[in-house]
């Protein structure tokens, strides 16, 4: 049976396991570990002594980049943050699927770059949505905890006034984020966040199209199949 992994804290809600089986049409022996601070994070080599592949969520992205047995392109080590980790040989490989399924989102899912994104967050998913959203020429509105205040109750409703684009909220705040401020009815609003009910319930009564995190969940899914060399 296959062997996989995921690194992280506060990850009982994840889906991964199941987005896996379907994927593989197998059962997959899918290991949580929840992991409480950097310190205690598991060494590389140890845990593919136990894993065929090893993923790794906040907040925890960036931790294993700079680990002096991990190998990552510079386009990946540009990005700042590995999610996706294998091993070949005897040497560990790092790769970056939030990037790969970002793109898709809009490549495949979508068909369509024709969106300005107002994006919520300053995060490592706030950094890999600007990095797609620069390479595919699309303009990226930020809103930062820092700049704006409490993003809770940002009004983002004068600058989601349709001017002939798709107007494409994007949530990159953490999974304790919960957007309470208002829209525009005729702007989109993908929570790269899955299953999260408080925005689930109230948010597509404000807006066009509400679109969670879950098929970019199977995009990063798919990518790391393959990565791992299991599809």
């Amino acid at each position: 049976m296959i062997r996989l992994a995921l690194i992280g804290k506060h990850i009982i809600h994840s889906e991964s396991a199941r987005i896996y089986q379907e994927l593989l049409g197998q059962k997959v022996d899918y290991h949580l570990l929840d992991i409480p601070n950097a310190q205690k994070l598991p060494k590389l080599q140890q845990l593919f002594t136990l894993y065929q592949g090893v993923s790794v969520t906040s907040p925890y992205k960036a931790s294993y980049i700079e680990d002096e047995n991990l190998l990552v392109t510079d386009e990946v080590r540009a990005l700042g943050a590995i999610n996706c980790i294998s091993m070949v040989q005897g040497r560990c490989y790092g790769t970056n699927t939030d990037y790969l399924g970002v793109r898709d989102f809009f490549l495949v899912e979508q068909k369509s770059t024709d969106f300005e994104i107002h994006l919520l967050g300053s995060g490592v998913m706030a950094g890999i949505i600007k990095k797609v959203a620069q390479e595919l020429n699309m303009k990226v509105i930020q809103y930062t905890r820092g700049s704006h205040g409490d993003l809770t109750r940002a009004d983002l409703s004068a600058a989601l006034e349709n001017q002939n684009v798709r107007k494409l909220v994007v949530n990159a705040c953490s999974r304790d984020f919960e957007y309470r401020g208002k829209l525009q009815k005729s702007a989109w609003f993908w929570d790269l966040n899955y299953a999260l009910k408080c925005h689930s319930d109230n948010l597509p009564k404000q807006c066009d199209k509400y679109i969670d995190g879950l098929s970019l969940l199977k995009f990063q899914a798919e990518h790391a199949l393959k990565f791992w060399k299991l599809k």
